[in-house]
């Protein structure tokens, strides 16, 4: 959507019959997903494309958009990703399929919804896969689904500890703006509070996602402090209007099925039992929740998170 917002790292033979596209979320920039991505290229016949969201690979620590992108910018640049990888597969009947973490879920539910609408078949994607984070599920029975849908049935205390917490990293982003200093020093604040004083009422992470190479690839502070600007964009959306609002959610599951894996250690679950149940009661959508692993589910579970998107790739899942 703008020049060198992102990069996009492609594994895998030209003549897959699987496209596949994965986004990182934050803070982490493509190689993220390097482990998974190499095991489905040479075992399942993958062509694999790693992006992430729009700077969060910049390590210059100058922003193209000194203000962060907007989630329709941000959109845009998912489906400029998704495009030049399909225009690397030379395989025209390849089967496309998305997979997001974290803050890629947003951009990667309102570049199916997009999609879906303009009836593009190229770019329509077939599956998706969330990791850790669960969008709005449309129930089968002609419901919608909207942003303020996925609060349904959260306890208050799990909403509370999400917006303290976003609302931490979006003040990172706005303080940043005004001085780099200012901004990185109250990162390390928020660092101190959140992940150490306050961890076990404040932080819906776990302490594996502390442990070396399971957590966060971007890890220099102020390029993290640029890294916020999602969570200010929410709010900005969530009181001014945007994309946020309207697009948040993906097609019905009946028509587009999904794939969510999430670790069973993370001190807070934002997703409920009702919306699992929707997952398991739609045909090809399968739901799982891996001991062992938090946030990071698929670098702290890698083999286990290959095993279950070989079985949905091969539409097996449920099976499972």
């Amino acid at each position: 959507e703008h020049d060198g917002a992102t990069e996009l790292l492609v594994i895998g033979p030209a003549d897959a019959s699987t496209v596949v596209y994965l986004q990182a979320g934050f803070p982490d920039d493509q190689t993220a997903f390097v482990g998974l991505a190499r095991k489905l290229a040479q075992d399942d016949d993958c062509l694999v494309g790693l992006g992430c969201m729009p700077e969060f690979d910049n390590t210059t620590g100058t922003m193209l958009r000194p203000g962060g992108d907007s989630f329709d910018q941000i959109a845009l640049c998912f489906s400029q990703s998704v495009a030049t990888l399909r225009a690397e597969s030379t395989d025209s009947s390849s089967t496309l399929v998305i997979g997001m973490h974290d803050w890629g879920v947003v951009p990667g539910c309102m570049f199916a919804r997009r999609a879906c609408k303009a009836g593009n078949r190229a770019l329509c994607p077939a599956k998706v896969i969330c990791f850790d984070v669960l969008p709005p599920v449309a129930p089968p029975t002609g419901g919608s689904s909207t942003p303020l849908s996925s609060f349904k049935g959260v306890p208050m205390y799990t909403v509370f500890v999400h917006l303290v917490y976003r609302a931490a990293f979006a003040s990172v982003f706005a303080l940043s703006r005004i001085s780099t200093f200012l901004g990185t020093i109250l990162l390390g604040l928020v660092h101190v509070c959140l992940f150490i004083i306050f961890s076990r009422c404040l932080n819906p992470t776990s302490a594996l996602d502390a442990e070396r190479g399971m957590g966060p690839s971007v890890r220099k502070p102020q390029l993290v402090a640029n890294c916020c600007y999602p969570y200010f964009q929410m709010f900005k959306e969530g009181l001014f209007g945007g994309a946020l609002l309207t697009e948040l959610g993906l097609p019905p599951l009946e028509r587009m099925p999904l794939l969510f894996i999430y670790g069973k250690e993370k001190n807070t679950m934002f997703h409920t039992q009702a919306a699992l149940a929707l997952i398991d009661a739609a045909e090809g959508s399968a739901q799982f929740g891996l001991e062992g692993a938090a946030h990071w589910c698929y670098k702290q579970k890698e083999d286990e998170c290959v095993r279950l998107v070989r079985a949905f790739l091969n539409d097996n899942a449920k099976k499972l």
